[in-house]
Formats: structure tokens, sequence, C-alpha cells
């Protein structure tokens, strides 16, 4: 999204963009640009890096603008959530899901120097789900950086056993290189180059390993911040991908009644009426 005109545009390549149209969905985009990944190296991205695009397209993109995941839903207005500050994200997340950073076979080009190594232990991730950058300098240094680290790499981690399995997520080489690399830029910029870039978070909520927490009260909050900040603030399809598909797990059944009771955000929004086919198919499917 440009915050400048707050245009909502989606950036897909052309294979995606078929699938949407026939969902009738890119209709409720201002536009859709495709050209951005004509060049993409897919040869040179594993599949460990799977939210690359993502990051290809921030590369292009000239700030101010806001990302968000398709798989969100925002009961906030960005347009007043916009101020000052260099990058906007959604909420920080504890590291420890996610493994030693050092442990993810990365690029050649990406150099650990004790600076980068110190900025990470000094860094909590912070989750991309909504990502708002307003500072050109810094959105290069970010996206120059993450692909120094992911191209041409395996991302696989190093030397894994079934304990270590047990706290690194398989989502964490992905984790490490966009979400902690992006905190632990802050982190060196502060500490190497004594710039302070100023960071809001959209929900002021760190995510361990199950649960959120308030950052106000960051160890045994009493506060309920899932069914707070959080529920007044985002819906979003936690893990749905992986269950979507099979209906014989119980996390099916928890994903179908989130499905469910989200169906009533479109019906009461004014994108009903191109929609209103597709929410018909998806309740004829689960109810």
């Amino acid at each position: 999204m440009s915050v400048d005109n707050s245009e909502l545009v989606w950036h897909r390549d052309k294979k995606s963009k078929e699938f949407y149209d026939s969902w009738n969905i890119t209709q409720l985009y201002d536009g859709i640009i495709t050209d951005y990944f004509d060049d993409y190296p897919y040869e040179m991205i594993s599949h460990n890096f799977w939210a690359s695009p993502k990051i290809w397209a921030m590369s292009k993109l000239k700030t101010p603008f806001v990302i968000y995941d398709t798989d969100l839903v925002l009961y906030r207005n960005l347009k007043k959530e916009i101020g000052d500050c260099d990058l906007m994200y959604l909420h920080l997340e504890s590291g420890i899901n996610y493994g030693n950073p050092l442990d993810v076979e990365c690029s050649s080009k990406w150099e650990w120097n004790d600076y980068m190594i110190t900025s990470f232990k000094d860094a909590f991730p912070m989750n991309t789900a909504v990502f708002g950058i307003f500072n050109e300098d810094f959105k290069k240094e970010y996206t120059d950086n993450y692909f120094k680290f992911v191209l041409g790499a395996s991302g696989d981690v190093k030397n894994i056993t079934k304990e270590k399995e047990l706290f690194y997520e398989k989502s964490g080489p992905q984790i490490i290189a966009e979400q902690w690399l992006l905190s632990a830029l802050i982190s060196y910029n502060y500490i190497v180059n004594k710039k302070q870039l100023k960071t809001k978070a959209l929900v002021p909520v760190i995510f361990s390993s199950q649960n959120f927490y308030s950052v106000k009260e960051l160890l045994y909050s009493k506060e309920d911040v899932s069914s707070t900040l959080l529920n007044n603030s985002i819906y979003h399809f936690w893990g749905a991908k992986k269950f979507i598909n099979d209906e014989f797990t119980k996390e099916y059944e928890k994903i179908k009644e989130e499905v469910l009771s989200g169906l009533s955000i479109i019906e009461n929004s004014e994108y009903y009426d191109i929609l209103k086919d597709k929410v018909y198919l998806i309740k004829n499917q689960y109810l």
C-alpha cells in the first residue's frame, strides 16, 4: 500500500494472478503489478526462504509503503498508525523458538562478524505480517543484507539432532533471515553507526512458543492479551496453510471455525457484492 495516495496494490507473479483472478479477488485492489518478479532468481532461492518474494518486491518499491500478509485482517486504520517512525511492524517474538542463527546454512557472501553476532543477541525478531517502512536508506540496507544472506544458500540447519528439533521451528531459517535480521540491523546501526532508528509495534506484545505477553509485563502477565490487544487489532489465520487440506486433524476443525466466523467480516464489508458468491461456496463447503 502506498502511503502517499493510499493505493492498495498487489504484487504477484503472473501465475498467482491467474489463480486469484479465478476467485475474483483481484478486483479488491487498486492495481496489480507482476513485472517485479520477471527477474526473480528462482534457482538461487531455497524453499527454506519461502518469504523471499515479499522481500524482493520490497527491494523494488520506493518508500513509504506498508506491506501486509493476505491471511491477515486488520481492525486498525493504518493511516492513523503511520507516524514519526522509520518502520512499523506487527509485534515482537522470542528468538529462542527459531534456534541459533549461526546454525543456518547461509550464503558465502554473508559475514558473521562480532558486531552482527552481538546485534542478533540484542534483538527480538519483529513479526512482519504487517510491515511499514518509511526510510529508503534503511529499506535498501535491509533488503540488500537479506539477499546477501539467502542467495545461493540452502537454509538448512547444521548439525540438527532430535533434541534440537524440539527447539527449532521449521520456519526458523526464514524467520532468522527476515524478521530477526530486521531487528538485528536496527541494533547494528545503533552499535556501529550510532544511528537510532525509530520503530513502532502495531500491537505491543511479544510471542513466545505458545502465548502472547504484554510488553509492559513481559513475564507472568495476568493480562489476557490474546483477547484484548490482539483480538481488538487483528484477525489472523495462524498456521492455516498447514492444516486446511487435512480434515482429519483437530487443527482443521479450529481453522474451519475461524474461517466461518471470519466470513462476517466480508458480509459486513463494502466488498460483499463482489465476494458473495465465494462466501456461499465456503459456507457450502464447511457447513
